[in-house]
């Protein structure tokens, strides 16, 4: 990969990313079968190697190719449908744990965060920008507050009787309105990324806006949230890079974001750096998401999602050993 990177080359390297869609509802029979013998028994990690070898022993090698390829090669996701038709949130949570395996992506585990289940959690009504809120979110990445933020962002519909989306924002979309010098100058620009109200405390982190990396190509830091607390998620640093990105505010106004099915059963993973995602108002009336809120189980909400996000997983020994092997 060559060490200058115009403008023009940039633009090159994000025409080539892409989400590939794959229909794998022809193994929903035998998952479901599988749930049928196994789910009254404890919920173990045992439990979720043998739903892992169902899956495996069941797919088709040329949808099965694409699971570790998230982030990597111009496949900014991968989108996954009619895994499960059953409305069980046990099954889907287990399905969802085991295909976030299968992508290599170790969840984080983090003190200061809960964000394994998104629904209407109490007052969710009275907020935008949060994912257990009832308003909008605008797009972003996961966790550019932290200093080791995710590579990979995975959810799980397990039900949406509210028909509402998740949006994702490819970066040729993003950046279409833009010219070469500006995302040259992006390139070369930082910004400070605040935590919201999903995390105890207010952490922060300084990242380049825009990167090139050799094992990724390009990827960008960038999160359009405001923060009822926090206000601004992302501070870019610098007057150049902070017009260019209220240019880009505006381009989501005519951007068309590619949206996964919110049927049950839908896994969409997500490389985080490559890939903006967002959601609209939850299509629900306000005073029933009020109550919806205050009286929610995982039975019961209309809406519930399971999400992943962490790094990728890397097993291999010349990461570290290199000098030996």
């Amino acid at each position: 990969m060559p060490t200058q990177f115009s403008g023009g080359l940039i633009r090159q390297f994000i025409q080539q990313e892409k989400i590939i869609l794959l229909d794998l509802s022809y193994i929903a029979e035998k998952i479901e079968h599988w749930w049928t013998d196994n789910k009254h028994g404890t919920y173990t990690h045992l439990t979720k190697l043998s739903l892992i070898g169902v899956i495996q022993s069941n797919i088709k090698p040329d949808d099965y190719y694409y699971f570790d390829k998230v982030g990597m090669n111009g496949i900014s996701g991968v989108c996954v449908t009619g895994v499960f038709d059953i409305d069980d949130f046990r099954l889907a949570h287990i399905v969802h744990e085991a295909l976030s395996e299968f992508f290599l992506l170790k969840d984080i585990d983090n003190s200061h965060e809960s964000h394994k289940s998104i629904f209407l959690k109490t007052d969710a009504e009275k907020y935008s920008n949060w994912s257990c809120g009832y308003g909008e979110i605008m797009p972003h990445s996961e966790g550019l507050y932290d200093s080791a933020s995710p590579d990979i962002v995975a959810l799980t519909v397990c039900r949406d009787l509210t028909n509402t989306p998740t949006y994702c924002y490819m970066m040729k979309d993003i950046f279409e309105d833009i010219s070469d010098v500006e995302l040259e100058v992006l390139l070369n620009s930082r910004a400070k990324f605040t935590s919201g109200r999903n995390t105890s405390g207010c952490k922060e982190c300084i990242r380049p806006i825009l990167e090139v990396s050799e094992q990724s190509g390009v990827i960008m830091n960038l999160d359009f949230r405001i923060d009822i607390n926090n206000g601004s998620r992302m501070l870019p640093i610098g007057n150049k890079s902070g017009e260019i990105i209220n240019k880009l505010r505006e381009t989501f106004l005519n951007c068309k974001p590619f949206h996964p099915s919110t049927n049950a059963g839908t896994f969409l993973a997500i490389a985080n750096n490559k890939v903006l995602h967002a959601r609209p108002r939850i299509n629900l009336d306000k005073k029933l998401a009020e109550l919806a809120s205050q009286t929610s189980t995982f039975t019961n909400t209309p809406r519930l999602l399971y999400r992943s996000k962490g790094p990728r997983y890397d097993i291999s020994l010349s990461r570290c050993y290199s000098r030996y092997i």
